[in-house]
């Protein structure tokens, strides 16, 4: 007698079909909702009112206001949590699926960097937005200061004066501690 789990299966193809069904079946079903949510963050808009004292009245625009792509964003547009999509999609030897989540973490960075660049977000969150990506928001820099040395000669006598005070008081607070 045939074992019903091996005669029209394999191992592999009966372990996807434990279980909740998947959001995503193909990679190609993943290409097509990853455009879908870069279109939707793309065309966001924000209500801004702002007050005309010329004409006095209140103005509301709808502004563009594009959100930055992120996979975080992503899997709410689906509907499932970040841990169930690497889980299902890049941890569990899914292959098919790895080139897709490659292109779509790429996507993330570069649009990250064009957003900041072209001022559509705030540059206060750059750092931590691009930390991800590897980049820093620190700036090593070596600056050399030279000693600028000048010469009692050209100094007035009142600046003298007030120099030997300074010296005196400086001293008299040093023997005292």
């Amino acid at each position: 007698m045939a074992n019903p789990k091996t005669a029209n299966n394999t191992g592999a193809e009966e372990a996807r079909k434990v279980g909740r069904p998947r959001k995503i079946e193909t990679p190609d079903d993943m290409w097509l909702l990853w455009e879908e949510y870069k279109a939707e963050c793309d065309n966001n808009k924000k209500i801004e009112t702002t007050f005309s004292p010329r004409s006095e009245i209140y103005i509301t625009e709808n502004i563009p206001s594009p959100i930055i792509y992120d996979i975080t964003g992503f899997c709410s547009f689906i509907g499932i949590s970040r841990t169930s999509f690497y889980d299902t999609y890049t941890r569990n030897n899914e292959e098919e699926f790895a080139s897709v989540v490659t292109r779509m973490r790429d996507e993330c960075e570069v649009d990250a960097l064009r957003k900041f660049e072209m001022q559509y977000a705030p540059s206060q969150l750059a750092g931590l937005r691009l930390s991800k990506y590897g980049y820093s928001t620190n700036v090593e820099s070596k600056v050399e200061v030279e000693a600028k040395t000048s010469s009692y000669d050209e100094l007035t006598v009142e600046q003298l004066v007030a120099l030997a005070e300074l010296a005196e008081s400086q001293d008299n607070e040093n023997s005292e501690t």
